[in-house]
């Protein structure tokens, strides 16, 4: 049996500029997310109740965060607050007041316009 030997001149360069074009994709993908969250979170602070801008800590705190983890890209809007989660799903005594639905519905009507043409 024969074999044959190629060789491709300039492939070093062109694995070089795959691998610098991957990291740029992998960056757009990361700025794109924070806008989407950032947005995001605009939406849930804008949607809050108006009683709870009596002292403005719980909309105040609403934040977003895209981070990896591992070979992931996760992004988060959230809040510190700890009676946060009793505003948004209510209690015995106090009826819910879903403010973090306006994110999620927000990602969700945005995210492929967001990341359209990316790849």
């Amino acid at each position: 049996m024969a074999y044959q030997s190629i060789e491709i001149k300039g492939l070093e360069k062109i694995l070089t500029n795959f691998n610098k074009a991957s990291m740029k994709t992998l960056e757009k993908a990361h700025d794109r997310f924070y806008i989407l969250t950032s947005k995001a979170a605009g939406e849930a602070r804008k949607s809050m109740p108006g009683w709870i801008w009596d002292t403005g800590n719980l909309a105040g705190s609403i934040d977003n965060l895209v981070r990896w983890e591992g070979s992931q890209l996760a992004g988060y809007v959230f809040t510190p607050v700890e009676y946060g989660i009793y505003v948004h799903f209510g209690t015995k005594k106090m009826r819910s007041r879903p403010f973090m639905d306006k994110a999620i519905n927000y990602i969700r009507e945005n995210s492929e316009r967001i990341f359209k043409g990316l790849i």
